[in-house]
């Protein structure tokens, strides 16, 4: 009979062990990462690529430049109160960075459709932004063509309904190798109207434009990556350890192992 208890208590617990197991993933949020690209499938037939509005990764070792665009509330449901975890740049050359630049992404939700026509000033610009990229980009930006993700070292929270202002800043220390990425030109990827969505100025000299004179309606090609979260089924919670056993062991053995039947 002891040898028979001792089996009996193993029993007991192993299949505890397996339903409190069982219970908390069932209770738990699984989460995984979801690709938006802004604008969904709008791109232009044949991609056109260059460094004026995303990072001016070119063949000059001292260029800088800094690129502010809107994207319209209207192309981004997709991201609708998401949190954002990382940024993509779609890369047209198979080219890889050189050196040891420095690329920083800032990110804002804005009431404004655009700039206005006058130069844009950097230091208002970033006022009220989130840094959310700081680094070296090589790494991320490099091997073949494509979309390239940017981890973001702050995650943001973009706010239903908003515009989204994007912020670019990079310095091209030591990188003699021209790097281009696309961007969108046509309708109706962009509002061809508008000539002040996107603000950006480029210097050779290794000094960062502090007015944005540049003014045009063509944008980088981006993406976000962002956190979908799946809810555990309420319903299963209310499952208890004997119908967990049941279920899979017969009444008559959860009996026996409670030790209520012999």
């Amino acid at each position: 009979m002891k040898n028979f208890n001792l089996i009996k208590d193993f029993k007991i617990n192993k299949l505890q062990n397996m339903a409190i197991l069982l219970m908390t993933i069932l209770m738990s949020q699984f989460s995984w990462a979801q690709l938006f690209p802004v604008g969904g499938a709008c791109y232009a037939t044949t991609p056109l690529g260059n460094g004026t509005y995303a990072m001016a990764s070119n063949n000059v070792p001292l260029s800088t430049n800094r690129v502010a665009t809107i994207y319209p509330a209207t192309q981004l449901a997709g991201i609708a109160g998401q949190t954002l975890t990382s940024l993509y740049l779609k890369k047209i050359t198979a080219t890889n960075i050189g050196g040891t630049p420095n690329f920083k992404v800032y990110l804002k939700n804005t009431s404004a459709l655009d700039f206005g026509d006058a130069s844009a000033d950097w230091t208002t610009l970033v006022t009220g932004a989130t840094l959310v990229y700081n680094s070296n980009p090589a790494v991320a930006a490099a091997g073949p063509a494509g979309w390239k993700e940017f981890v973001l070292s702050t995650n943001f929270n973009y706010t239903t309904g908003s515009n989204l202002m994007v912020l670019f800043e990079y310095v091209n220390t030591g990188n003699t190798t021209n790097v281009t990425w696309e961007y969108e030109w046509n309708n109706p990827c962009v509002d061809v109207t508008n000539d002040n969505t996107t603000k950006n100025q480029t210097n050779n000299d290794e000094t960062l434009p502090d007015l944005l004179t540049a003014t045009n309606y063509r944008r980088a090609k981006i993406g976000f990556d962002y956190l979908v979260s799946c809810p555990a089924p309420t319903a299963l919670l209310q499952i208890t350890l004997q119908q967990i056993l049941q279920r899979y062991l017969g009444l008559q053995e959860v009996l026996k192992l409670l030790g209520i039947m012999w």
